[in-house]
C-alpha cells in the first residue's frame, strides 16, 4: 500500500512579526503519495502557507477521513472519490440536487477537500477519504485525473506527530 508522505519545514513568516499571529507556523509544505521505499509516485501539493491551519483541520477531521463514506447523494458505484464528487455538480438543469443534498456534500467535501484545510489559497481539488473499497486520495479535473490507495490512518497519526513537534519548535 502506498503511503502519504506530508512534510511542513518551518520558514520566516512572510509578514511582519507584529502582524504575526501566535498559533501561525509558515512552512513549505510538501504531500507526496510514495510507496513503500520512500520514493514518491505523486506529488500532490507544494506549497507555503500556515502550517498550522492545515494540520489542524487534518486532525479536526480525522473521524470524517477515517470513517465517512461519500453522502447518499453521491451516486455508487466505480470512480474515485473526486470523479464522483465532479459528475454530482455536473448535472442538467433538470437534475439539479436538492438544498439538503447540496448540504451534505459541502460538509463532506469540507472534512475530505485538502483545499478547505488551506483556506484562501488556490491548491487543487484534492479529496482523501474511504472510496468504494479502499482509503483514497483523488483528483479530478478536465485536464487531468488520478486515484492512489494510501494508508489514512498513518497519515493522521503523523499529522499529529508533526503538529506536536511544530507546537514544541514554536515555543522554544
Amino acid at each position: 500500500m502506498l503511503s502519504l508522505d506530508l512534510k511542513c519545514e518551518p520558514i520566516p513568516s512572510p509578514y511582519p512579526e507584529s502582524e504575526r499571529d501566535r498559533a501561525e507556523v509558515w512552512a513549505r509544505i510538501d504531500l507526496a503519495v510514495v510507496d513503500r521505499q520512500g520514493t514518491t509516485v505523486r506529488s500532490v501539493l507544494s506549497w507555503q502557507w500556515n502550517a498550522n491551519e492545515l494540520l489542524t483541520w487534518i486532525l479536526a477531521n480525522k473521524q470524517a477521513l477515517l470513517g465517512d463514506h461519500l453522502p447518499s447523494a453521491i451516486e455508487r458505484g466505480a470512480g474515485s472519490i473526486a470523479e464522483r464528487l465532479h459528475r454530482f455538480y455536473d448535472t442538467d438543469d433538470a437534475d439539479v440536487p436538492s438544498d439538503q443534498a447540496l448540504d451534505e456534500v459541502f460538509a463532506y467535501r469540507a472534512a475530505h477537500g485538502i483545499r478547505f484545510g488551506m483556506r484562501g489559497t488556490d491548491v487543487p481539488d484534492v479529496y482523501i477519504g474511504l472510496g468504494a473499497d479502499e482509503f483514497e486520495i483523488s483528483a479530478w479535473t478536465d485536464a487531468e485525473s488520478w486515484r492512489f490507495a494510501v494508508d489514512v490512518a498513518e497519515f493522521v497519526q503523523s499529522a499529529g506527530r508533526m503538529a506536536q513537534t511544530l507546537r514544541r519548535a514554536d515555543d522554544v
